[in-house]
């Protein structure tokens, strides 16, 4: 997979903040959510709209625009941006509610 500038400093970012784990970018066509994991994100994007002015919408459509599994705990983490807001957020994902295809 071929990573952006933006994908890159992303990556650096997450493992920065989440101390010895590397941030791997991950293929969104590559992953398989568990009905569970659809929970916890219905959740996160509700909270996120209810806090400011995007919608639920806005931010489900940028949902798989970053994806990185961190090594060596296997979370998944979605990045989501909303720049026009200035919204930054993650939703994480433990290995029990993802897989790959």
């Amino acid at each position: 997979m071929q990573l952006t500038m933006r994908q890159y400093y992303l990556a650096k970012k997450l493992q920065t903040e989440r101390f010895g784990e590397i941030a791997v970018p991950v293929d969104p066509e590559q992953i398989l959510l568990h009905h569970e994991a659809t929970t916890v994100v219905r959740s996160a994007a509700d909270q996120v709209a209810s806090e400011s002015a995007v919608t639920r919408e806005e931010i489900i459509s940028r949902l798989f625009d970053n994806v990185f599994r961190l090594e060596p705990s296997d979370t998944l983490m979605l990045l989501i941006e909303l720049p026009r807001h200035d919204i930054e957020f993650y939703v994480e994902l433990p290995s029990a509610l993802w897989n790959f295809r």
